[in-house]
């Protein structure tokens, strides 16, 4: 740098300076100027004629000329030549005074052209070179200006030196790099710039350098040469010499690269190809695990080879998987641990080794074991001295269980141990996961198809259990229509079928209610007794026609509840008719009510089939039937149960099924919220029976005709005045137009239903 600066200013006093300033003006301008200069020459060699007379005719024409030729070349140079001798020929002497003969004349004119052709020449031939000089100096200058931005943007260090190492050039980057200006480091040696150690072998090299043929090398060989900053800090350096001349002198350059960042990346390529060995290595054993834990194998072979491997992998004693259940881990695999595992080692969580880890679900590793403190017995008796372990932890983050490993030697397990048996813990988790998903998928599905083939079953019942009383009713009208005199009978058995068909479906509707959730109860206060009577009343013809033994079991104090007394008859009613069912004629069926603290209790017995054990789970779900239910002789869906288990939930108790087995009877107990034991309350207001009035307004609202049909029939036949509509919109007109004393509504009306009817 300070070579170049010195350069450029000594450039400024040199030729090349003029030349670099030199311009030649225009072409039109230059003849201008020409005419201009002629002229004025001609003027003044006129004024001075009065003194000069004839004498130097030409004087005042020679710097006009000159002038011109200099400022244009050789073109402006002529045309003021030839201006010049027309001039002084025609306004200098008198007309006539001059002749061409005159050979003194002739001889000054034919000078004057000469020298002025000559000077207008030599002046375009200076022009030209004054040209060509500029433009190989511009042409320098600039290649200067390029080695100048070469230099100060290098990012490398651009150092040069003379003969004596000294320094003549130190450029940005070497200011950047080693931590000194440039007039700091000018004309000084490069020792400053080197660790000691290197100095002496620096001074040498260049020596010999310079006695060798070649002109550029790297410095160093392959060794790392180093340099040293202002600080005090060395580093690294890639140094390339090369040598030339100025001025007959030698000069050398030396350029300097801050290898710092290469070499750091070189230790961390070293650094990541030893992690990429290694992980290579934990990636082959985990490809041995993963392998494993997708093996199709039954689970338990699954988990033993899992455990076999990362036994293997960590190149320990022992290893063992446990898994968790209810708070307790059980050893479910072990390699070197076989006998503990087939007695089942249970450790609860919290307690030994493998319970901390569950606890505090993080690795634990334990480089000197102590039996008194965290170990359980199936270690000590292995003479296990060092432990490795990891929690299983399923995708939710819940403790599946425990992997760990144990050495008979002291050992210390190291972070890639610990980090082996996590990822093998991951791939254990997963199988546990997967074999539980298997199962858990194995079991809906095998639900799933229960519930179909028991859906499957339930229509076809619910087919022959419409069919049966439909067809007797449709066989009891057609007798009755061709025998008047078995009209009565006939009349009995359409009677009975449709009270079974109102039952059925009754039962279908509560069904729906119960899955739509919507069951409403009408709770009042109720005597548990007078329920039971009324419930054994409404099904003693059944059980008199099966010549059961019916018993009741009445407490002295009354059981009060709180409850819907239809739908609390309606529990009853379906236990026992399901104990009816399900007894042998000639069978023996009891009913009891107790107190048992806050509950009354209802229990009903009966010494029927009985129940399979695999089945009490069962009895109460929806579609669910037991071989019991397949003797259809009794008739029924089979959903009465389903029915009861809701009624009790929504009244806020609980029933429970009984049985020891087929053919050993069972037992519905049924437990109620009761109100507390009260004196006599009491006697309730006597109610009104609105349905025996006479000459009641009703209004029937059925969009099935033959149904408004019948009813219509059935009321006028009792003594009522009866209105038919078939849709929620007459409803309103003429309850509105006349009120009706009683509205009798079917739910599923077109455009407006039932409930939305009886709101308005």
């Amino acid at each position: 740098m300070a070579a170049l600066t010195d350069r450029r200013a000594t450039a400024a006093s040199t030729p090349e300076a003029y030349v670099g300033r030199h311009h030649r003006v225009s072409r039109a301008l230059s003849y201008v100027v020409a005419v201009l200069a002629a002229l004025a020459a001609l003027v003044a060699r006129y004024e001075l004629n009065p003194i000069w007379g004839s004498t130097f005719p030409f004087i005042t024409f020679y710097p006009a000329v000159a002038l011109a030729a200099w400022l244009g070349g050789l073109g402006p140079g002529l045309l003021a030549t030839a201006i010049a001798t027309v001039g002084a020929l025609l306004f200098l002497f008198p007309l006539g005074a001059l002749r061409l003969d005159h050979a003194s004349l002739l001889i000054g004119v034919g000078l004057f052209t000469s020298v002025n052709v000559f000077v207008a020449a030599l002046t375009e031939a200076l022009h030209r070179a004054l040209g060509r000089a500029a433009t190989t100096l511009d042409a320098v200058r600039q290649s200067e200006e390029r080695l100048r931005s070469v230099v100060t943007s290098a990012t490398d260090a651009i150092i040069t030196i003379d003969a004596d190492q000294r320094i003549t050039l130190f450029n940005a980057a070497a200011e950047a790099i080693f931590g000194y200006a440039a007039a700091e480091m000018t004309g000084r040696t490069l020792d400053q710039l080197l660790p000691e150690r290197f100095r002496e072998v620096h001074r040498r090299h260049v020596v010999a350098f310079g006695a060798a043929t070649v002109s550029m090398r790297m410095m160093g060989g392959e060794r790392v040469l180093a340099g040293l900053r202002r600080n005090g800090d060395e580093f690294p350096i890639e140094a390339r010499i090369s040598q030339g001349e100025a001025g007959g002198q030698p000069l050398y350059t030396v350029i300097l690269r801050d290898i710092t960042q290469r070499k750091r990346a070189e230790r961390d390529r070293e650094e990541l190809l030893a992690i990429t060995q290694r992980a290579r290595s934990e990636a082959e054993r985990m490809q041995s695990l993963t392998e494993a834990a997708l093996a199709d194998l039954p689970f338990e072979e699954l988990l033993q080879e899992l455990t076999r491997r990362v036994q293997t992998a960590l190149e320990s004693a022992a290893a063992v998987i446990f898994l968790e259940e209810d708070g307790v881990l059980y050893a479910r695999a072990a390699v070197g641990l076989e006998e503990e595992v087939r007695e089942r080692a249970q450790v609860p969580v919290g307690t030994g080794f493998a319970g901390r880890i569950a606890q505090e679900r993080r690795p634990i590793v334990l480089d000197e074991v102590d039996y008194g403190t965290l170990v359980n017995g199936y270690i000590r008796a292995k003479g296990i001295r060092s432990l490795a372990g990891v929690p299983l932890m399923s995708g939710e983050r819940r403790v599946l269980g425990v992997l760990h490993v144990g050495s008979t030697q002291p050992r210390k397990f190291g972070d890639e141990d610990v980090r082996l048996l996590q990822l093998a813990a991951e791939r254990v988790a997963l199988a546990v996961e997967r074999a539980a998903r298997i199962e858990a998928e194995r079991r809906a599905r095998a639900e799933a198809e229960a519930a179909n083939r028991a859906k499957d079953e339930f229509l076809a019942m619910l087919g022959h259990e419409l069919r049966n009383p439909l067809a007797a009713v449709q066989n009891a009208v057609a007798a009755a229509r061709l025998d008047e005199s078995g009209r009565h009978r006939a009349l009995e058995i359409a009677s009975r079928q449709t009270e079974q068909l109102a039952r059925l479906i009754d039962d279908l509707l509560d069904v729906a209610r119960i899955r739509q959730g919507r069951i409403t109860l009408r709770k009042e206060r109720v005597h548990l007794a007078e329920t039971i009577e009324r419930a054994v009343e409404a099904t003693r013809p059944f059980v008199e026609q099966r010549r059961h033994t019916l018993s009741i079991a009445l407490p002295p104090n009354d059981v009060r509840l709180e409850a819907d007394p239809v739908r609390l008859e309606q529990i009853v009613v379906n236990l026992l008719s399901n104990a009816v069912k399900y007894t042998e004629p000639g069978g023996r069926i009891s009913v009891s009510v107790e107190r048992q603290g806050d509950e009354g209790v209802i229990r009903v017995c009966d010494s029927g089939i009985g129940i399979a054990p695999d089945m009490l789970p069962h009895v109460f779900e929806l579609f669910t039937q037991s071989p019991r239910a397949l003797d259809r002789a009794e008739g029924g869906l089979g959903i009465g149960l389903t029915i009861v288990r809701r009624l009790v939930e929504l009244h806020g108790g609980r029933i429970e099924a009984r049985s020891e087995g087929i053919r050993k009877g069972a037992e519905f107990v049924v437990w109620l919220p009761a109100r507390p034991a009260m004196p006599e309350e009491a006697a309730e207001a006597p109610r009104v029976d609105v349905g025996r009035q006479s000459h009641a307004r009703v209004l029937v609202v059925e969009d099935n005709v033959d149904a408004a049909e019948g009813l219509t029939m059935l009321l006028e036949l009792l003594g009522h005045h009866v209105r038919v509509v078939h849709d929620g919109g007459a409803a309103l007109e003429a309850a509105q137009a006349n009120t009706p004393d009683v509205m009798l509504i079917d739910i599923g009306l077109p455009g407006m239903d039932g409930y939305e009817v009886a709101h308005r």
